[in-house]
């Protein structure tokens, strides 16, 4: 057995130091990934003040280094399509010309936020509100299902076309007009209520 190893010791001294080489190359990779994943930047968000759409959209700053805001993109998926918004600017003006007494946190969300800072950009309902106003589209507070509320519409349409339509014909389209957008129980009351806060 001495004999073989002595025979071999330049092929066992070789074969020993490429394990070795690769546990260094292990080891090299291992701290590269931790370091990548050290300065990889770590932004949290979640809500606060609350548990409903009420509730401020937090942004914080998990990671080792401070980052800088540049842009917020609220996104919002429909049944239809997907919708993108920039909501970074708070102040929403047309006009180019600014207030130069503005304080520039007042309108705008973009600049640096530090290690384990956090800031709020609003309400979730706010935002949601915001990107249905720029994209043109109306917020429902969950009455009926579209073809429901479409065929009431067609419905008083049709009753607003023909004058001549008696009594009971009349008040039926308008109590399922009525029904296509407006519930009568307490808790789809609350609902709405809740979510217009």
């Amino acid at each position: 057995m001495f004999q073989w190893l002595k025979d071999n010791s330049q092929v066992l001294t070789l074969f020993a130091q490429c394990c070795t080489l690769g546990v260094w190359v292990l080891y090299a990779q291992l701290l590269l990934n931790n370091y990548k994943r050290q300065r990889q930047p770590r932004l949290i968000i979640n809500r606060g003040a609350g548990k409903g759409v009420g509730a401020l959209c937090l942004l914080s700053n998990m990671s080792a280094e401070p980052v800088f805001i540049n842009q917020l993109t609220v996104i919002l998926k429909t049944n239809r399509e997907t919708l993108y918004t920039d909501v970074t600017d708070i102040r929403e003006s047309g006009q180019d010309d600014v207030d130069p007494d503005l304080v520039l946190g007042q309108a705008t969300h973009q600049g640096p936020l530090n290690t384990g800072d956090f800031t709020h950009i609003g309400t979730f309902q706010g935002l949601i509100r915001r990107a249905a106003e720029y994209n043109g589209l109306t917020l429902e507070y969950g009455t009926q299902p579209g073809l429901k509320v479409l065929t009431a519409l067609r419905a008083e349409q049709w009753l607003e076309n023909r004058p001549d339509t008696d009594a009971a014909t009349r008040a039926r389209i308008k109590a399922q007009l009525r029904a296509a957008f407006y519930v009568e129980t307490d808790a789809w009351k609350r609902q709405v209520l809740e979510q217009a806060r």
